[in-house]
């Protein structure tokens, strides 16, 4: 279920996001930024292990 909810940006070109969003970031998490002409979608980013790292 998609919930619509408006996010703003500042005078100084910063992205200011409802509690509600911000609550759902996670510290120190890294989020891949997609951006077409009419939507702009962040993905949570996951480090990949290599195959050292696995044994």
């Amino acid at each position: 279920m998609k919930t619509a909810i408006i996010a703003k940006v500042t005078a100084d070109g910063k992205l200011e996001n409802p509690p509600e969003v911000l609550a759902q970031f996670q510290p120190s998490t890294e989020y891949e930024v997609s951006v077409t002409e009419d939507q702009i979608v962040f993905k949570k980013t996951y480090q990949r292990l290599t195959l050292k790292e696995l044994r």
